[in-house]
């Protein structure tokens, strides 16, 4: 499994239907804001035989004020992962460098675009805690960095005093840092709120943020990168036209402007991710990895179960869960959880409980 949520080739795989899964695998919000999405869709119904803003620029300009930066600074994705090949196709053919274990599409992308990719691995003795300096220390002759922040799948958040740091440090070696903040809403309280402009003023950076993991809209396919001026402008004419459809582009303005309850959202993922964190770590035959993120990474030491026959028997309870494939993680043993809602996060605590301890 490269993605999360492939929920038509499972149903094909076990003949099941789709509203019978219970999907872990997918690390978009449970977030319900579907009767409000509802009646922006029908209200902008009447829009689907025109062309979408070709500038975008009142969602450009409403991101900007969201990100305390100015809308020149916003690029429009059609997903975050439409900016992830916009921006390996800029940086390439080059030497690039990945902090790993990661969503595996960085590197997919800058292959793609000719790129040779190098690696710097946090370790599970350190929680897969990044070390900066010794990041810094590791850079040869690369001319980028990819980082997820926080990072899927570990959870892992890197401080906003060390991430100005490492910017730093990689503007003196000349080398471009890009972070993919896909998840970052779900930890915006412990993030300085002035961080990205002061990350843009080094001139250096590309930031991916996602507009459709918090507010649980994945079929939208909406993201937006930050970058200076300069930058900014140069990747726009890069893009294709309309490529943010009519429907996500009014979708996010309502959630945007009409200032969605994020710290309500925050905080009720937060508390069922301590949940699952407290009740999962009772069990003995799972290492379960703290996490900043809407998912927990979890190391399953059973040994007579392995992660293909966890999966064959959680879904005969028609639950998906994500394994480690994707993400170059030392080791097959691992598995990634979403964060949904609490009856469901039981249900899935009690099936693992049934199934490990059998």
């Amino acid at each position: 499994m490269f993605h999360g949520g492939n929920i038509r080739a499972c149903c094909e795989k076990y003949k099941i239907k789709p509203e019978e899964i219970i999907d872990f695998s997918s690390n978009v919000n449970n977030f319900k804001y579907s009767e409000k999405i509802k009646n922006v869709l029908l209200e902008n119904i009447g829009k689907i035989n025109i062309y979408p803003d070709i500038e975008q620029k009142y969602l450009r300009k409403a991101i900007a004020e969201k990100e305390n930066l100015e809308y020149e600074n916003v690029i429009l994705g059609n997903g975050s992962i439409e900016l992830i090949y916009l921006i390996s196709k800029y940086l390439s053919p080059n030497k690039i460098k990945v902090v790993i274990p990661t969503f595996g599409e960085y590197e997919k992308a800058l292959k793609a675009f000719g790129s040779h990719v190098s690696y710097f691995r946090t370790r599970e003795k350190d929680d897969f805690n990044l070390n900066i300096n010794l990041l810094s220390e590791d850079i040869e002759d690369e001319t980028g960095l990819f980082i997820c922040n926080p990072n899927n799948p570990t959870g892992n958040l890197i401080e906003s005093k060390q991430i100005l740091e490492l910017a730093k440090n990689l503007k003196r070696k000349k080398v471009f840092l890009v972070i993919d903040e896909a998840f970052i809403d779900f930890c915006q309280d412990k993030i300085d709120p002035f961080l990205r402009k002061k990350l843009l003023e080094e001139k250096n950076v590309f930031l991916i943020r996602s507009l459709t993991k918090f507010y649980g809209l994945a079929g939208l396919r909406l993201g937006y990168g930050l970058a200076d001026k300069d930058l900014s402008m140069l990747l726009n004419q890069m893009q294709p036209p309309w490529n943010i459809n009519c429907f996500a582009y009014e979708i996010a303005l309502h959630i945007l402007e009409n200032k969605v309850e994020d710290q309500e959202i925050r905080d009720y993922v937060r508390s069922e991710r301590e949940y699952m964190y407290s009740a999962l770590s009772k069990i003995k035959c799972l290492k379960v990895f703290d996490s900043q993120a809407n998912f927990v990474l979890i190391k399953l030491l059973h040994h007579a179960i392995n992660i293909e026959i966890l999966e064959e028997e959680l879904i005969k309870s028609k639950i998906m869960v994500r394994n480690n494939k994707s993400f170059n993680l030392e080791g097959d043993n691992y598995f990634r959880i979403a964060v949904k809602d609490h009856h469901v996060n039981e249900f899935l605590i009690q099936k693992l409980k049934e199934i490990l301890i059998m």
